[in-house]
């Protein structure tokens, strides 16, 4: 008999994987810049910076004070000064908030522009650290009020550390920041008169007051955003912005002192007309007192916003609208 034979089936030889080509090391790396480039706003900085900013408001009100006032608290002789010599009071008092107002300007534009650059991976590893400390709320405001300095950032080039700081503050920015301002303070001086603002006397009174009102709402913004022109693209952003609609951590830190800023001028308006006989009732205080709590209370309800995360999944800064 012969013996059997059984066929055997096609050897299957095992495939090696692939080896790991370029391109997918670069979609890693790509994925890892896109995380990057949420980066949330600095809170070390920023929850040291905003503190550090309405004492710098209070220092300049307290600077522009007369000296004549015979109270010793700070608060009463700030009252007073406004109420005996409004003028006065607000055409120094505009002056010295300008100052701190383009300081805090300079640095939410240093953070924007920082927001725009490809991030590199010391700015990675700094996202990540930033992130965590995030988790702790507590944590942060405790190392900002108990001056604990802010964890140093890898070093970088001349041109990246020299970006967005006062190096960069030229003419070509600050000028249309300023221009802005002006023309807004009119806008509001106009909306005063409106709302039942003295047409006649207390011209000055109101226009500084308006003018105060536009460099703590404004200033910041307009230094960071740019001028809101009609045939500009950030005319967009403006209008985004006062719909209401932050994308942005950035936007929403610049954004709520400015409503709080406004519209504590516009409450501040409401215990003139009442018959209390009282000498802060006197045209223009209420409403500048208001203006200055309403955006201080405005920075920090943003502080608190931003460190909650508001609104979720934004980004620190916020890109240039495209033209059309």
């Amino acid at each position: 008999m012969a013996p059997k034979t059984t066929k055997a089936g096609p050897v299957v030889k095992a495939i090696p994987p692939a080896p790991t080509t370029g391109p997918t090391s670069s979609s890693n790396e790509s994925s890892t810049t896109a995380k990057a480039s949420t980066s949330l706003i600095p809170l070390q900085h920023y929850g040291a910076r905003v503190p550090l900013q309405l004492a710098a408001v209070f220092f300049a009100l307290s600077t522009s004070s007369s000296r004549h006032v015979p109270h010793t608290t700070p608060q009463a002789k700030i009252l007073q000064s406004l109420i005996h010599d409004p003028a006065a009071f607000l055409c120094s008092a505009c002056g010295m908030v300008a100052v701190v107002q383009i300081w805090f300007g300079v640095w939410c534009k240093g953070i924007l522009e920082q927001s725009q650059q490809q991030p590199s991976k010391d700015d990675i590893r700094q996202s990540k650290t930033e992130v965590e400390e995030r988790k702790s709320f507590s944590k942060m405001f405790g190392e900002a009020l108990g001056g604990v300095r802010p964890t140093a950032r890898p070093r970088t080039s001349l041109k990246s550390r020299t970006s967005g700081g006062l190096g960069s503050l030229g003419l070509e920015t600050l000028m249309p920041a300023m221009i802005t301002t002006l023309v807004l303070a009119l806008v509001i001086h106009v909306i005063a008169f409106t709302l039942g603002a003295p047409l006649i006397r207390s011209i000055p009174e109101t226009f500084l007051l308006s003018l105060l009102v536009s460099i703590l709402a404004f200033l910041p913004l307009a230094i960071t955003f740019g001028q809101p022109h009609p045939k500009k693209p950030e005319r967009f952003l403006w209008l985004r912005l006062f719909s209401l609609a932050p994308q942005t951590h950035l936007e929403v830190a610049l954004l709520l002192p400015a409503l709080g800023a406004l519209a504590g001028a516009w409450l501040g308006a409401v215990p003139i007309p009442l018959d209390w006989d009282r000498a802060w009732q006197k045209w223009p205080t209420t409403c500048v007192v208001g203006a200055l709590l309403g955006h201080g209370v405005g920075s920090i309800v943003a502080l608190v916003a931003v460190t909650m995360g508001y609104p979720t999944g934004a980004k620190a800064g916020s890109t240039k609208p495209k033209s059309a």
